[in-house]
């Protein structure tokens, strides 16, 4: 698909759905099925950088410039607070893999989900009187080979009727299928 203008591709909002299962560090499936993760804050979402280091002389000028450490990062905030989510950021996570799932809603005409590989948890908790919104971070992590998730162990609210491949040294797949 070609870059170019694309209204449908402007959206206000994510398609408000974030999965998660457990797996091994190489990205096979542990868990009995995808676990929806609960109401997320507006903002909450997902990053891909690289930072540029730059080398510059004594007159200020930049005379090398490479690519620094990638980071991937889920990142957001939690709209409650109950006891089963608390165990989850606060113990559950601990030293455990996570296969992740996006919906990002429909863009320009297309469902498009996001398929992260393996993940990890950050388990931290921050309460505050008044609302409890709780801050939440699953670090992506590059995959050592490649993973397939078949139809049969896609989450539910997967549209994609195929098998989903991210390649090996890849932290996660963008798919896109055509509203019907």
């Amino acid at each position: 698909m070609p870059i170019g203008k694309k209204p449908g591709a402007i959206v206000d909002n994510s398609g408000g759905i974030t999965m998660i299962q457990e797996c091994t560090y190489a990205g096979a499936l542990t868990g009995t099925t995808y676990l929806l993760i609960g109401y997320l804050e507006d903002g909450t979402g997902w990053s891909d950088k690289t930072p540029r280091n730059k080398k510059i002389d004594e007159t200020g000028g930049v005379v090398k410039s490479t690519l620094g450490d990638r980071e991937v990062m889920i990142e957001g905030s939690f709209m409650q607070s109950d006891k089963d989510l608390l165990d989850l950021l606060g113990d559950s996570c601990r030293d455990k893999y996570y296969s992740v799932y996006r919906y990002e809603g429909i863009v320009n005409e297309y469902h498009q989900e996001v398929f992260f590989g393996v993940c990890q948890i950050v388990p931290q908790i921050e309460l505050k009187a008044g609302a409890k919104s709780i801050p939440f971070q699953i670090e992506v992590l590059k995959n050592s080979i490649a993973i397939t998730i078949e139809i049969a162990d896609l989450p539910s609210h997967a549209q994609t009727g195929a098998d989903v491949d991210i390649a090996a040294g890849a932290y996660y797949k963008v798919v896109e299928t055509a509203v019907t």
